[in-house]
């Protein structure tokens, strides 16, 4: 009898046995010689013995499938240690091949079609997804399901997908699409193992070929962190060690302003699988002046595995500052004066507006922020900086210091030297 399966539980087998006056019964020994105890008496006739099948341990009991009599459906049953046994809610047999104890719930595919839950006191089921099954795989002692963690992987037919692999974590929310490895005809993923942290199962890409497959259970991690000012608007590159492309949206990013703590608002532009880089750009397209902190956090990859660890950037912006050293000077307008007119530029070329030309709106721009210093506040260090220098002494931090004389006097100038 292929399909039958013993369990272990507190130093004690529970095995179906046929006594030869009983037929087969749920049995449970200590073992070393002491006997055994008949744990059920369902019906046995010459024409019928009851089979039990499908046993599996949840929450201190053995549940197991069990046909009671020739007119009897195929049912569900448990014992307790003290030998109690009953009848679960389940409206059929559990598969063996498929069952799942996790730690709060027994997940099940009921042959009626089905995917269900309990969480085991024996009243309660809950619907988890539509399903189809083979009844070849009732018998089956090929793995078909594992527990890896608080997460049930599955072999499941939901009607859509083909046979594939499902995560469940008991609840209809937690039940999803683990890979669609075959999105034709189904992969029918068996033979389940873990080996090193992560679930190795067999599947079918293709008609012709069935392959040995990994799942991923490491949590994802970012790489690197960039603020990126000579970018066509300016934004924040995130690069992962994992296909992030499912499980990441704009509320990964948060973006304070270090001088009010006060949030700023993010858009996620994309993620290329290639390079693994997520682009996040701000929702105001130019932040406002200041010095920042991104952190990215709690992102999930395609294995449905969270990042577990942060990673932040401090950075700042200060507009027409095209050498990045905090003050808007003549260097800045000398950048600006040499890319006057030119098409494809970038910030730190004189594109002050992010329109890639450098033109008499960047000018204005320059002029309006002339004199204008952003301070580095205490404990940052100068992160996207390309060009630095030394400054006198500086005054608390996120103040803006302008020098309204020396912009009178550049403003002028340039009215006169400006390239026309």
């Amino acid at each position: 009898m292929s399909h039958v399966i013993n369990v272990g539980i507190d130093g004690e087998l529970y095995f179906p046995a046929n006594d030869g006056t009983h037929g087969f019964q749920l049995w449970r020994t200590t073992g070393g010689g002491t006997g055994a105890e008949m744990l059920t008496n369902f019906s046995s006739t010459a024409s019928f013995t009851s089979l039990i099948t499908g046993m599996i341990v949840f929450k201190s009991r053995v549940y197991f499938t069990a046909k009671v009599s020739d007119t009897a459906p195929v049912m569900t049953y448990s014992v307790g240690v003290s030998g109690d046994v009953r009848q679960e809610p389940m409206s059929g047999g559990i598969l063996c091949a498929f069952a799942l104890a996790l730690d709060d719930h027994l997940v099940y595919v009921d042959p009626a079609g089905g995917l269900y839950s309990t969480d085991g006191d024996g009243q309660t089921t809950t619907y988890l997804a539509p399903s189809t099954f083979s009844s070849a795989w009732f018998t089956s002692r090929v793995p078909y399901s594992l527990k890896v963690g608080g997460k049930g992987f599955i072999r499941f037919n939901d009607s859509v997908h083909g046979t594939e692999l499902w995560q469940t974590d008991g609840t209809p929310a937690g039940t999803i699409l683990a890979a669609d490895i075959n999105p034709t005809a189904g992969s029918g993923p068996d033979t389940m193992y873990l080996f090193k942290n992560d679930l190795y199962f067999y599947a079918a890409s293709d008609s012709t070929h069935r392959d040995l497959w990994r799942y991923d259970f490491t949590a994802p991690t970012a790489k690197s962190m960039d603020f990126h000012f000579d970018s066509p608007s300016p934004q924040i590159n995130v690069t992962f060690d994992d296909n992030m492309s499912s499980g990441l949206s704009a509320s990964n990013l948060s973006i304070i302003d270090l001088a009010t703590d006060a949030p700023v608002a993010n858009i996620l532009q994309g993620f290329d699988a290639a390079s693994r880089a997520a682009t996040f750009t701000f929702a105001d397209t130019i932040p406002a002046d200041g010095n920042y902190r991104a952190t990215i956090s709690g992102a999930i990859d395609a294995g449905a595995n969270s990042m577990v660890d942060s990673k932040s950037v401090d950075f700042y912006f200060l507009n027409a500052d095209a050498n990045r050293d905090r003050l808007v000077d003549t260097q800045d307008f000398n950048r600006l004066a040499a890319n006057f007119g030119g098409a494809s530029k970038v910030f730190s070329q004189g594109d002050f507006d992010y329109d890639q030309a450098v033109d008499s709106d960047d000018f204005n721009l320059l002029v309006s922020q002339h004199g204008k210093r952003l301070p580095e506040p205490a404990g940052m260090a100068s992160v996207a900086a390309t060009l630095t220098r030394a400054t006198p002494s500086q005054p608390s931090p996120a103040v803006f210091v302008r020098d309204e004389d020396e912009a009178a006097s550049l403003a002028s100038v340039l009215e006169t030297e400006a390239p026309r």
